[in-house]
């Protein structure tokens, strides 16, 4: 239990500023974040920026960190959205492994990038509002609350459709890759 206390002194520290705490923050989550970080791109430069700016949310909201839940895994999410923030941004090719559950190896390694066009093409074998709504969310960045907004569904149908048209285009992502499709 020490090491959660001191955790949670940590996490207490950074919420006041201490610039040693943050750093010790900074060094305990860099090792863990950075694989995650380098399926994405294997540039180091690029790396070390999506980190820092992740790093940087999380110092700025740490405020809103309550404590219910786990730290690492509100930590990991900034993280992840600041990875995907980036590449939206700078790319115009999504990575496979974002279409995909990590956990789920039916199709280790068989291919590392999808480029847009590509997707735009898959995206016609979904139905028409998962094909929009999923294209809104992935493609365009547009958080399931704007898409419930602007498409006036519920944001748990929006979520519904991306979930669905994700399991779609794995299937037949994977169909493709054994020769059937």
């Amino acid at each position: 239990m020490k090491i959660l206390n001191l955790t949670n002194e940590i996490i207490e520290a950074c919420k006041q500023n201490d610039r040693q705490a943050q750093e010790t923050l900074y060094r305990f989550f860099f090792p863990r974040l950075l694989p995650v970080i380098k399926s994405f791109t294997n540039d180091e430069d690029e790396i070390i920026s999506i980190f820092n700016d992740g790093m940087l949310k999380v110092f700025t909201k740490i405020n809103t960190f309550e404590g219910r839940g786990d730290f690492e895994a509100w930590v990991f999410r900034i993280i992840k959205n600041s990875l995907y923030n980036n590449y939206r941004l700078n790319y115009q090719r999504l990575e496979i492994f974002e279409l995909t559950d990590h956990d789920n190896a039916q199709s280790p390694g068989i291919l590392k990038k999808m480029y847009y066009d590509d997707l735009v093409k898959l995206l016609k074998v979904l139905p028409e509002q998962s094909s929009r709504v999923f294209k809104m969310f992935v493609i365009d960045g547009y958080s399931h609350k704007e898409i419930s907004d602007k498409l006036g569904i519920s944001i748990g149908t929006s979520k519904w459709h991306v979930f669905k048209a994700k399991e779609k285009l794995v299937s037949v992502i994977d169909l493709n890759i054994m020769g059937y499709g």
